[in-house]
């Protein structure tokens, strides 16, 4: 089995900021507030789109990629989600330096990291009316948290963007990997994602998120999902699972709207060499996340693997 030619990422581009503030109680360490962070991103987006829209300039694409009727109408996949395109960011909390601070990273995909500069003058003020100050937007470049300011219109410093070959590690001598689930992980609409995740199934719908998110925000090609569903099957086979250890979480956000997945960890032996090239798409699907609700922080995981040394 060898990655097919279906699946590249050459064009997904990732701009990960983060959030830093303070927090005495703790209230934002629950994805209650993934929903105020998410509401605030929603609010900041219209505001720019009405105000675009009433000094006649061309219209922001923060939503997705334009597509006409016709583009829709002509793929399965894309009217199957008319109304629930994946949104051009993640969020995640992050281990934080120094209580009570809190860190969130926020991930931008492809051309909605142009959205930054409209994002930054904007969001503290939205926090604020919320009960949260001192909201401070910095970028990570060699482990060092720089603020980042506005000047003349640009971002200072500019955030790194990272492509798939920024997670190129070596990967010919891992024998086992484990996928840690941070924040709860939901990979289908019904309880079908059962208590024995496959990796098969995990492989399937984080890289069908990110050909996605490639295709409306980076101008990759349209992902065929038919040819990868058969394809991430046989992953199934290509490892042992060794442990499991999750934990089922629900919890309710609004009168209809429940947040519920699996966290914890899942513990694999590798059975065939083929499938080591994927471990670079899954350290970068780290900032992508997996499976429902990854706008109000859920879906985060890192991978875990071990090197099997030679003597």
């Amino acid at each position: 089995m060898t990655i097919p030619e279906i699946i590249s990422f050459n064009k997904l581009r990732i701009t990960p900021v983060y959030l830093v503030f303070c927090d005495e109680e703790g209230l934002s360490k629950s994805l209650a507030f993934g929903e105020v962070l998410h509401k605030a991103i929603e609010t900041c987006l219209h505001r720019i789109d009405e105000e675009n829209r009433n000094s006649g300039k061309n219209e922001i694409e923060f939503a997705a990629k334009t597509l006409t009727e016709e583009q829709i109408a002509g793929s399965e996949l894309l009217a199957e989600m008319r109304n629930s395109f994946p949104r051009g960011y993640s969020i995640a909390w992050e281990q934080a330096p120094i209580e009570p601070f809190i860190t969130i990273r926020l991930s931008l995909f492809g051309k909605f990291a142009k959205l930054l500069p409209y994002l930054l003058p904007r969001l503290p003020n939205i926090f604020a009316s919320v009960g949260y100050s001192n909201i401070q937007f910095v970028s990570a470049s060699d482990a060092l948290l720089q603020a980042i300011e506005l000047k003349r219109g640009k971002l200072s410093p500019a955030p790194e963007v990272v492509k798939l070959h920024h997670f190129s590690i070596p990967h010919n001598n891992i024998k086992h990997i484990a996928l840690s689930l941070h924040s709860p992980v939901k990979l289908y609409k019904t309880q079908k994602h059962n208590f024995n995740m496959g990796f098969g199934d995990f492989v399937y719908h984080l890289l069908k998120r990110m050909m996605l998110l490639q295709y409306l925000y980076c101008d990759g090609p349209l992902p065929n999902t038919q040819l990868l569903k058969e394809y991430c099957t046989g992953f199934n086979f290509a490892v042992k699972t060794v442990k499991i250890d999750l934990v089922l979480h629900n919890q309710k956000l609004t009168k209809d709207m429940w947040l519920e997945g699996y966290t914890g960890t899942i513990h694999y032996q590798i059975l065939d060499e083929n499938i080591k090239p994927l471990i670079p798409i899954l350290k970068a699907g780290e900032y992508v996340q997996v499976g429902s609700a990854t706008n109000y922080g859920m879906g985060k995981y890192r991978l875990q693997h071990e090197y099997h040394r030679i003597i």
